[in-house]
């Protein structure tokens, strides 16, 4: 299973949200939208391999059309990650949407701004790095960049997984004090001193 990256998108104009709601219907996202995936390596095998799964002509055939040979080369080289956009919807004016191991590329950025040149992106990685941007009118005028929390090593305690946060952490939804979480949950500090107390002693 691949690393999840969060995505959300929102757009300054209403032609812009409706730009995104077409996105986010397209079975790529945006991606797919922006640039479409040749039909005949849709059904392709990945990795190709002659005599396999595709034979020596078709291959070759592929590769002079299209560059690549197979779906999975040919998504994570034009569009920077292997499926696409997936998890796709709209939450009022709001496109969220999941890719693997990484966000589209710059490629796939540019041709989102042709498309709509003024809005705000903010991801997420699911360890915990990601950026947040905003874009007026095609060019760049905000950027935020986090890092991975910086936790301890696990500390087990009555069956519950707890980490100490070592350094200040901010991302866009808030500043994250020095401190035991659960489950390396920014969302779940743990404030009760007895409780501390008994991690503590599990050190």
């Amino acid at each position: 299973m691949p690393n999840h990256v969060y995505h959300t998108i929102t757009a300054s104009t209403d032609e812009g949200t409706e730009i995104l709601m077409k996105m986010s219907k397209h079975p790529y996202g945006l991606c797919g939208y922006l640039l479409p995936m040749p039909e005949e390596l849709r059904e392709t095998s990945s990795p190709p391999r002659i005599g396999d799964n595709i034979s020596e002509e078709h291959y070759e055939t592929l590769k002079k059309k299209y560059g690549y040979a197979d779906w999975y080369s040919w998504a994570n080289n034009n569009w920077g990650t292997k499926w696409g956009c997936y998890d796709n919807e709209m939450n009022n004016d709001q496109y969220n949407f999941t890719t693997a191991w990484g966000t589209f590329n710059d490629d796939i950025l540019e041709k989102l701004l042709e498309a709509i040149p003024s809005l705000y992106i903010s991801w997420e990685e699911e360890q915990g790095f990601g950026e947040e941007i905003e874009f007026v009118n095609g060019e760049r005028v905000y950027f935020l960049e986090w890092d991975f929390p910086d936790w301890s090593e696990h500390i087990e305690y009555d069956g519950q997984d707890y980490y100490y946060l070592e350094k200040e952490h901010k991302n866009p939804i808030g500043t994250f004090p020095v401190g035991y979480y659960a489950d390396q949950d920014l969302h779940d500090p743990i404030d009760d001193l007895d409780l501390i107390k008994k991690i503590k002693e599990q050190l």
